[in-house]
């Protein structure tokens, strides 16, 4: 009963992970969208901004997962799970602007991803 208990609150965990990435993405795009009305060059609809959206979530949820956020912190203390979620989050970041670049999708909004970047830590 206790290893079924775990594992549905490990996936409850990643559900709110992914969901908290997936707004950020959002809180960034409405962001971006406000500045652009100040003069920044205007941004495309937020349907022709979803594959990065979902680019974004498996990034996330790769790197989250392979850094060990989601393993059992019952004997680690808080430091290592802070340390644990900026280097995934720096890894992420990284790996999503290389793609970019390396894709050369030259229509991703840099102040998107910086903005996205900032507010999903």
């Amino acid at each position: 009963m206790l290893v079924e208990y775990a594992a549905l609150l490990r996936r409850a965990v990643i559900l709110s992970d992914l969901a908290v990435v997936a707004g950020s993405f959002f809180v960034a795009y409405g962001l971006r969208d406000w500045i652009s009305q100040a003069g920044v060059q205007p941004i495309g609809s937020l349907g022709s901004q979803i594959w990065l959206l979902a680019l974004v979530l498996v990034i996330w949820l790769a790197c989250l997962n392979g850094f060990g956020v989601y393993r059992s912190f019952r004997y680690q203390h808080y430091t290592d799970l802070l340390r644990r979620l900026s280097r995934a989050h720096l890894t992420g970041a990284l790996i999503l602007l290389s793609l970019a670049f390396v894709a050369r999708r030259w229509e991703i909004s840099r102040l998107l991803v910086h903005v996205f970047l900032v507010i999903s830590f």
